[in-house]
């Protein structure tokens, strides 16, 4: 349908943009009335449309559903660096440092990586400060009313006839380490921007910290943004974790993995 082949347009499709832009009052109402996966295709569309899907997506920040939530951070990043200003920017950092959802706060921190990396310096400092806060608030287990949410699965919670009950069993902490893996590869995009301020370095180095203790996948990109700072004090930090860590392949606690 109209919806399904908006999804699949190329950015410059000029036809499909232009059926897309006459879409655009139906995909909000679409994007309101229901299902998950209406929701994503109407995302899609919305990427496809470019620029003038900002304001909307924009005016839906605060909806009360976490999946519209998590759809509006995704087509954000979709959209890449060519919106980011600090008026767009600011809500994302929002959802990075306050969503109680951490669906919302993982795929906000994905999409900022791509939102971050080519913008303006004052941009990527937003988003840097942001990770800065959430990777301190999870050092300081500061974390926030609604740390429940993270300690939880996700899946099993929403519809629990149909999880399986080894995944209801997942260790507590399982999206708090996706969390800080999406951490660290977002830090990959933005290690420059990182090393400019002494607390996203520092931000950066307890990521590495993190993953080293906690999860190996996250040690792992958290190696590799300090090698891209541009910082001498980071590359030593990397070296000195690559020359005293165990590389094993696996992804046990207190040992490194590399790819």
């Amino acid at each position: 349908d109209a919806l399904a082949r908006l999804s699949m347009a190329k950015p410059d499709d000029k036809e499909v943009r232009h059926e897309a832009r006459g879409a655009h009052a139906q995909l909000q109402r679409k994007w309101n009335d229901g299902g998950a996966n209406v929701m994503e295709l109407a995302s899609y569309a919305l990427v496809a449309i470019g620029s003038p899907s900002v304001p909307f997506l924009l005016s839906e920040l605060g909806n009360e559903d976490e999946w519209v939530r998590v759809n509006v951070a995704w087509a954000l990043g979709e959209l890449g660096f060519a919106q980011a200003t600090e008026a767009s920017a600011a809500p994302l950092a929002d959802y990075i440092v306050n969503d109680p959802s951490q669906a919302v706060v993982r795929t906000a921190v994905d999409a900022a990586g791509t939102y971050g990396s080519g913008a303006p310096e004052h941009v990527q400092g937003i988003i840097v400060e942001a990770l800065a806060t959430l990777v301190e608030n999870v050092r300081d287990g500061a974390a926030r009313e609604h740390q429940d949410s993270w300690l939880i699965n996700p899946y099993a919670a929403r519809r629990p006839e149909l999880v399986q009950p080894a995944l209801k069993s997942l260790p507590g902490k399982v999206n708090q380490h996706m969390v800080m893996t999406m951490v660290a590869q977002t830090f990959i995009k933005l290690a420059p921007a990182a090393a400019r301020t002494e607390r996203g370095l520092a931000a950066l180095k307890y990521t590495l910290a993190y993953g080293a203790a906690q999860c190996g996948y996250a040690s792992d990109m958290a190696t590799e943004a300090l090698l891209r700072t541009g910082s001498a004090d980071a590359l030593s930090h990397a070296v000195e974790f690559m020359r005293n860590a165990q590389f094993d392949g696996t992804l046990a606690p207190g040992r490194g993995r590399m790819f």
